[in-house]
């Protein structure tokens, strides 16, 4: 069984959490906990099977706890992109909106990443809109003033 990736006969088999088709790098990390209590995962993975113990009944919350651990700590702007895609897919809310503030104060180094021009074109709009906001409440001068810190949603 796979998750977008050729079975042994070739047959392509879809696997869901819930509503969520979670890619196959996901996949092989949700496989590599349950037979081998394995963690290591990237964090974009831990989007993916923050519901996985209760949509499979697991016996205790282990995975969640990991996967809300790793999602805090490991965001950085070379993963902030695809950490976003995924908590858009998930429709998780608090990673999505700590995932455009980073990008909104690091924009400058996000941008010019290959993962920038995969976004899609509302999340793009999404982007844009946080980082107006977040200009507006810096009082960033696009001509190099000085931000002023202020708190955003």
């Amino acid at each position: 069984i796979s998750s977008g990736i050729n079975a042994e006969y070739g047959d392509t088999v879809g696997i869901k959490i819930g509503d969520l088709e979670p890619t196959p790098e996901a996949f092989k990390s949700l496989m590599n906990y349950i037979y081998y209590n394995d963690t290591d995962m990237p964090p974009e993975d831990s989007l993916y099977l923050f519901t996985a113990d209760k949509f499979y009944g697991f016996s205790n919350n282990q995975l969640q706890i990991y996967c809300k651990k790793s999602l805090e700590t490991n965001i950085k702007t070379s993963n902030v992109i695809e950490i976003l895609k995924a908590a858009d897919c998930v429709n998780s809310k608090d990673m999505k909106c700590h995932a455009l503030k980073m990008i909104a104060e690091s924009f400058t180094v996000v941008q010019p990443l290959p993962a920038f021009s995969t976004l899609n074109h509302s999340l793009l709009l999404e982007v844009t809109d946080y980082l107006a906001s977040y200009l507006k409440g810096s009082k960033i001068s696009l001509l190099g003033g000085t931000p002023k810190h202020s708190k955003l949603p």
